[in-house]
């Protein structure tokens, strides 16, 4: 698990990262000293296998409610509830130093329910390794496949491949092995991670055994701060039960193949540690494919595939533990004279982690859109990476990722884990007090205060004035604050504040940090329409802020709509999974649709003066708002994006234009203007409709004009949506049509049944005024954060 120290350039920044998160008082954990290693058999047991009884057992978890002091919870807030987590560690270290396994035991080990160290005496992959220094500088010179410089590496879809290229860098003699105190010893080392994961496993196998919720593998010359990691463990991923495999801090190679930095701890959850007691059969396994949904059948595509040179030491039958101990113990050191290329042993043991449970499945898929290989199944804490291929990366950006990664040698009150600290420091940081952080408290019988960032102009006309200022100003719950440190709740408008930017950046991280100690919810807010699966942000602002109780919304939340050119409409695509490559800090990101803007609604009453908007002359019984092909205003734009709307134009003209009155085209001005603004032409021209048709564009979904159509008193016919409002119910509140011949048989329909469309227009008008007016949209957010019961 031992790194070479050398390549570690440890960039720390002006001023730390301060976090304070929240601790139940009440948590507890059961306090163990040194478990008694139980060897692993040599062979695997092919009828070893979890009944349905067992897993029963395994699963069960005592929930209680967290011990919170009443006057420290603002109105609107929950409390969470803690799971009694029950944690079992392994350290790995080494008979030199005793005093660290000692150390960590009586400090990490009272929150534990089983703490259990290894040294060289529990070595059995290779019992009573001795390497001289001469044969540590020949395996390290045997482990570097020189490279052909006339030849590229080879692809990922060939054998070996991954296994070749960390080879380059295993064990330099030149770099940092020669310059050890024990080379021999420090090889030996890389054997002894997972000789003690066996040892644990095999513990956990036994039929009177229960699994932990979390097994934490460390180093021991590393200090975590066991409260702070199990209340992060339990707000953010609540279930064990869910395939998990974590890195304090994740290392990421140039090519996306990542390990966690040994050191910094790797944490299974309860899933992860079932599926590494599977039992693998591929006998029966005719379709190898990569897959995230089915165990099995992947593992037999990754043996086969044999990226790691790992085929040679399956057996059917075989689960993933035993598979990862034959590969470690099958070749010696004491052998290495007669080591081959595709028979040895050259790589760390972070390498055998890294490959073994990305490649294998052992954590559940994660969905990021950087990283988007089918093999990113490792996720970090609050999402503490490093590179190992750092140049293109500024002092800043390393900074910003980094994380927990940049707390070596020194262990401040901040950080959650360190590494390569001594005895004296874990003691010295395990006399740590844990409070829990007191909320931004107000009166109870007042109105929530709401900091909204960015405070600007809110003369300007965009989401930030139509929705969040104009929300809160008209709701009667909420009242806008220009004082951040009293306001429990922050809303920000991601657009607005300008989070692309490194500078806008900065001025909200200062801002995040001026109340420490006070702990608030905060909501960011990403309205764009950008068809993109992933979320811009400020990564070391929510890094200051409690990860519990930050949340996202976005708009656009659609992945793979696109058009059809067969059906000659749109595929509807898929909620994107915003999975937990953001759950250090606030979870999937959830969708805030378009609402009533209040200029549209005093538009629609100017244009009225008074009158009923039941009682109007609608002459126009068709309009879709956009022009036919090579028509309307140059200021239109179609693009790419537009080929629904053109059909749909197209056909109203065609099958409708003829015996009804229609209307396509473009009133008032286009684009931004045309979007931000009331324009009476194009509000009068709604007031005239019988039926609006919407369609939205060909990659994304949720536009103004499907509220601006309801509450113009007109039926509203729209394309399916998969982030249709839920209040809107198909033909009671609205219509859907899902091809072109239906749009306009139902358009038909409806114009001959007037009664019809007048009862689904009036449905559609109350779903829009009563639900989704501005203040609506933002005391629903503020709802679903914190469960306030608005009426």
């Amino acid at each position: 698990m031992k790194h070479c120290k050398g390549r570690r350039r440890r960039w720390m920044a002006a001023g730390l990262l301060p976090m304070v998160m929240a601790i139940s008082v009440g948590l507890q954990f059961w306090y163990a000293s040194r478990v008694t290693p139980m060897l692993p058999a040599t062979t695997h047991d092919t009828n070893f296998a979890f009944s349905d009884e067992k897993i029963t057992h395994l699963l069960p978890i005592t929930v209680r409610n967290a011990s919170v002091s009443p006057t420290n919870m603002t109105p609107f807030s929950l409390s969470l509830s803690s799971s009694n987590l029950t944690i079992d560690i392994l350290s790995i270290g080494s008979v030199s130093r005793p005093e660290n396994l000692q150390a960590q035991r009586e400090t990490m080990g009272r929150y534990v329910r089983s703490f259990t160290g290894v040294t060289e005496a529990d070595d059995h992959s290779e019992p009573h390794c001795a390497l001289t220094r001469q044969d540590a500088q020949a395996i390290a010179e045997h482990c570097k496949i020189p490279r052909d410089k006339g030849s590229e590496p080879p692809s990922l879809d060939q054998p070996y491949s991954v296994l070749y290229l960390r080879r380059q860098v295993y064990a330099q003699w030149s770099g940092f092995l020669s310059k050890r105190e024990n080379p021999g010893g420090w090889l030996c080392a890389q054997k002894r991670a997972n000789d003690g994961l066996q040892m644990v496993l095999r513990r956990l196998r036994q039929p009177s055994a229960t699994l932990p919720d979390y097994l934490l593998l460390i180093d021991d010359d590393t200090f975590i701060d066991i409260p702070q990691l199990s209340y992060y463990l339990q707000a953010i991923y609540p279930d064990s039960r869910n395939p998990l495999v974590m890195a304090g801090c994740l290392i990421r190679f140039r090519e996306s193949f990542t390990i966690p930095f040994g050191g910094f701890g790797t944490f299974l959850s309860k899933g992860a540690l079932m599926r590494l007691f599977t039992p693998i059969s591929c006998a029966n396994v005719t379709a190898l494919a990569p897959s995230d949904d089915d165990f099995i059948k992947n593992a037999c595509y990754r043996q086969q595939q044999n990226l790691f040179g790992e085929r040679q030491y399956f057996q059917e039958g075989m689960s993933l533990t035993e598979l990862m101990h034959a590969y470690v113990s099958t070749h010696r050191f004491a052998d290495h004279a007669s080591w081959t290329n595709e028979s040895s042993y050259c790589v760390h043991s972070d390498w055998v982690w890294g490959y073994f449970f990305n490649y294998y499945n052992v954590g559940n898929s994660l969905d990021h859109p950087k990283h988007p290989q089918s093999y990113n199944k490792m996720t970090s804490y609050r999402l503490s990476e490093q590179y190992a291929m750092k140049w293109g990366l500024t002092i800043q950006q390393r900074m910003a990722i980094e994380g927990q990664c940049r707390y070596t040698k020194t262990c401040p009150p901040e950080a959650h884990m360190c590494h390569y600290v001594t005895a004296d420091q874990i003691r010295q940081e395990g006399q740590r007090v844990f409070e829990e952080p007191k909320w931004v408290t107000h009166d109870p019988q007042q109105s929530i205060p709401i900091f909204l960032y960015p405070f600007l102009n809110h003369t300007i006309e965009h989401e930030l004035k139509h929705f969040l200022y104009d929300g809160i100003q008209k709701s009667s719950r909420l009242t806008l604050t220009k004082d951040h440190t009293s306001a429990p709740l922050w809303i920000v408008d991601v657009r607005r504040a300008g989070f692309s930017s490194k500078n806008f950046c900065n001025r909200f991280v200062q801002l995040a940090r001026t109340n420490l100690g006070q702990k608030r919810v905060v909501i960011f807010v990403y309205w764009d329409d950008e068809p993109i699966d992933h979320f811009w942000d400020c990564y070391r602002a929510t890094r200051v802020l409690d990860s519990t109780t930050v949340f996202r919304y976005k708009r656009s939340i659609v992945n793979g709509r696109q058009w059809n050119e067969t059906l000659q409409f749109v595929d509807p695509g898929s909620i994107i999974k915003f999975g937990n490559w953001r759950d250090h800090s606030g979870g999937p990101v959830r969708h805030i649709g378009y609402g009533v803007r209040s200029d549209t609604v005093d538009g629609v009453e100017s244009i009225l003066k008074g009158a009923s908007i039941w009682d109007i002359e609608r002459p126009v019984h068709v309009s879709h708002f956009w022009p036919l092909p090579g028509q309307g205003d140059k200021d239109v734009h179609r693009g790419k994006a537009s080929h629904l709307r053109d059909a749909v134009s197209s056909a109203i003209h065609d099958k409708l234009s003829q015996t009804h009155e229609v209307f396509l085209g473009v009133t008032g001005q286009a684009q931004e203007t045309g979007r931000n603004t009331a324009q009476s032409t194009y509000m009068q021209k709604m007031l005239q409709s019988k039926i609006v048709v919407v369609s939205q564009k060909d990659n994304w979904e949720d536009h103004y004009r499907l509220m601006e159509a309801l509450v113009s008193g007109a039926m509203v016919m729209t394309d399916p949506m998969l982030t249709l409002p839920n209040e809107l119910q198909g033909n009671v509140s609205i219509v859907i049509y899902h091809s072109l011949d239906e749009l306009v048989t139902k358009a038909q329909y409806y114009l001959d049944h007037e009664d019809e469309r007048i009862a689904i227009a009036k449905a559609g008008y109350h779903v829009a005024m009563n639900h989704y007016r501005s203040w609506h949209l933002v005391e629903r957010m503020v709802s679903e954060v914190r469960g306030v019961p608005f009426e």
